[in-house]
């Protein structure tokens, strides 16, 4: 048996008073705490705009049979016209889109020269059969199942300062 005497039973009932003791509740604060931290996100700028800005123009699709093809070939024809004045465009690619979003890419990697459209100039190198033996196989090209094929010319560039900018096109081929 458990002999308290003295402090030791004073001690012993303020430590159960203390444990045992219930605390009434308090009123929720109507001071505002602390500010919850924001994070700050990253927003990229947006690129500017071109300072060349290109129009395609006269765009027809050749359409032949034959040449190791299995089907069609297609050969997009076509002017590029730089229509700001203020900046010529260095192409870097052709893409000769399909209605199913496949088609076929050609670019400098293939091309012999750069190919530049001057401020305001015209450049007809797609458009004529000269261009296009100079282009050789680096010439845009595609190729299909239907003899009328809805095709569209996508051309990628670049300003004279390196932004980037496209332009597009569709036509409808027919032999």
């Amino acid at each position: 048996m458990l002999r308290l005497t003295g402090r030791r039973l004073v001690a012993l009932t303020l430590f159960a008073s203390a444990c045992t003791h219930e605390v009434a509740p308090t009123a929720p604060s109507t001071t505002p705490g602390p500010a919850p931290e924001t994070i700050p996100f990253f927003v990229p700028p947006v690129p500017a705009p071109p300072n060349a800005s290109l129009s395609i123009e006269r765009l027809s699709i050749l359409v032949g049979v034959g040449a190791g093809v299995p089907g069609f070939w297609y050969e997009p024809r076509f002017e590029l016209r730089e229509t700001g004045g203020t900046s010529g465009a260095t192409l870097q690619n052709i893409f000769v889109r399909h209605p199913d979003g496949g088609g076929d890419n050609t670019g400098p990697g293939c091309w012999r020269d750069v190919i530049r459209v001057p401020p305001g100039g015209m450049l007809d190198t797609f458009l004529t059969d000269e261009g296009s033996a100079w282009l050789g196989y680096c010439a845009p090209v595609s190729g299909g199942s239907t003899e009328t094929p809805q095709l569209a010319v996508v051309v990628t560039f670049t300003d004279d300062a390196g932004r980037s900018g496209r332009v597009e096109a569709t036509a409808r081929g027919s032999r």
